[in-house]
């Protein structure tokens, strides 16, 4: 592995290069979760607020989606033969940060449209990357990534409560130009993380590399039935608590309660993987998701809603720290992004497409108890997982 960017514009970044791998990974991931936890969770509050309809609510969250679908895989391919990956998410970063500030500045619902569509853009670029990066960085140096992961949750359940109770005080207004200004100070950080090589000159990657590996298959179709059901959901949690009578505090609070389990959930990972197999690890995280889904069905109040979050944090823990970590183990470093990328696709790409707008259909019209379209969602993951538990015991049959 090779750091090829110019670490002396920053010199700052040299007292973080010195803290060693584990650093940079739990920096970054602690950074830049603790600055989405300050507005994902209220954006969509605004929105309704601003005047848009739960329908159009779930077309605009579609759009981080589409993005993903169809820009970020060829983006990370093109990143992966140039080994250009920490480039792309320094300047994902600070299209995420100018987005947002522009956000705070526009008037009209057609300025704050486009806006969005950017900062989509460059959310959908951040994610499999970083992840890819983070991933090989921690495999490279025999440390556990969930361990690195976990930071995220963890500055993401505690912003997103201290900045709920902000913005409960101050209004959402402020909410853009603060975490848009944030996020373009956290983007010199990623500069300090570690290249892999670029694959051998003349070799391309093919769909056909991955149909070989039924194990990896598994992977990216629990990733898929993983995405559907928090496409469905996922964009009105915040919208569902403000409905029950939920103040802006109680939404960020209930993102705490869903991220502060993630915390021990994903350092935890690794060793639930070792001593009980992936399979297993995977099933469980799959059991937990149905249960909590199937409750927040029934919940009718607030304070109930509370109560439920932290089933949905040991959940996705486990699924998204299990994916991640299964698809480094079965590709080469070479081609880690792509498959990443590809991964994210399945996950928060074409699912969340097709769900969001349904979704937001759903909620208009059967309210609380659209929960239970992730449950079945989770259900069918699990039955997934349960019929190639074979295959993901197994090694890749060869590197893909």
């Amino acid at each position: 592995m090779t750091r090829n960017t110019p670490l002396h514009l920053f010199p700052w970044l040299r007292w973080l290069e010195a803290r060693g791998p584990y650093a940079w990974g739990a920096w970054f991931y602690g950074g830049f979760w603790g600055i989405v936890g300050g507005y994902i969770g209220f954006l969509n509050v605004y929105f309704v607020r601003s005047g848009f309809s739960e329908v159009a609510v779930g077309v605009l969250n579609a759009l981080p989606p589409l993005m993903m679908l169809v820009l970020t895989p060829p983006v990370a391919a093109w990143a992966d033969r140039r080994a250009r990956r920490v480039g792309v998410v320094f300047w994902a970063l600070l299209g995420m940060g100018i987005s947002l500030l522009v956000m705070f500045w526009v008037n009209d619902r057609v300025g704050l449209v486009a806006a969005f569509v950017g900062l989509s853009l460059s959310y959908s670029l951040v994610l499999p990357l970083s992840d890819g990066l983070i991933a090989r960085l921690a495999a490279h140096h025999g440390l556990e990534y969930g361990r690195m992961r976990s930071w995220g949750s963890l500055s993401f359940a505690v912003c997103a409560a201290l900045f709920g109770g902000l913005w409960g005080w101050v209004g959402y207004e402020p909410m853009f130009w603060i975490t848009g200004t944030l996020l373009i100070l956290l983007a010199p950080s990623v500069l300090v993380l570690e290249e892999t090589h670029p694959p051998p000159p003349g070799e391309r990657f093919r769909l056909s590399h991955l149909l070989r590996d039924r194990g990896l298959g598994v992977v990216l179709l629990v990733s898929l039935f993983f995405g559907l059901g928090l496409g469905f959901t996922d964009p009105f949690v915040g919208v569902s608590m403000e409905r029950l009578g939920g103040s802006p505090f109680l939404i960020g609070l209930l993102y705490l309660c869903i991220a502060l389990p993630e915390l021990p959930t994903m350092q935890l990972e690794g060793t639930l993987a070792r001593r009980l197999g992936n399979a297993p690890t995977l099933m469980l995280g799959c059991a937990v998701f149905v249960l909590g889904y199937t409750l927040l069905a029934l919940v009718r109040a607030p304070l109930p809603m509370l109560w439920v979050a932290p089933l949905v944090g040991v959940g996705y823990g486990l699924l998204f720290v299990g994916t991640v970590r299964l698809v480094d183990a079965r590709v080469t470093p070479e081609r880690i992004s792509t498959v990443q990328s590809i991964r994210h696709a399945l996950a928060f790409g074409i699912t969340p497409l097709l769900a969001g707008p349904i979704g937001g259909a759903a909620y208009q019209h059967f309210g609380q108890q659209f929960y239970g379209l992730t449950a079945l969602c989770m259900g069918a993951a699990l039955i997934v997982t349960l019929l190639g538990r074979k295959e993901l015991e197994r090694p890749a049959p060869q590197p893909t």
